[in-house]
């Protein structure tokens, strides 16, 4: 996050696109939290799922907030760079729903198990 646009503070966000999952909420309680009146959250596109926030994010379209989890690859690459170290806890949920006589099988208590630990993993990282 170099040249004209560089990104030093959390005011230079007013240069930038700034790319919405679902709908513009986020970013309205990220420049809420953080005082940011003069970044215009109202601005840039609206994305139908997290992915595509992401994936418009790492082909330089604009800047994303993103689950920690979900863009974990894209960091871990370097397709995607953290602008900055501050975590907004997010109120959104995921649930994991199955058809009851399929709940109990191996394969979905394995991913059920392994989604609760990540979860739990992440959330106990930013407490």
């Amino acid at each position: 996050m170099t040249g004209d646009k560089a990104i030093h503070t959390l005011d230079d966000l007013k240069k930038h696109v700034l790319l919405h999952d679902g709908t513009r909420k986020d970013w309205k309680a990220f420049a809420r939290y953080h005082k940011l009146n003069q970044v215009n959250v109202n601005q840039g596109p609206i994305f139908s799922h997290s992915a595509m926030v992401l994936q418009a994010a790492a082909l330089g379209h604009g800047i994303a907030l993103g689950n920690n989890v979900l863009a974990q690859p894209e960091l871990e690459s370097g397709r995607l760079v953290r602008a900055f170290d501050d975590v907004l806890m997010s109120n959104n949920a995921f649930y994991l729903v199955s058809h009851d006589k399929d709940a109990e099988s191996g394969r979905i208590t394995a991913f059920r198990d392994w989604i609760l630990a990540k979860a739990i993993s992440e959330q106990e990282s930013y407490t």
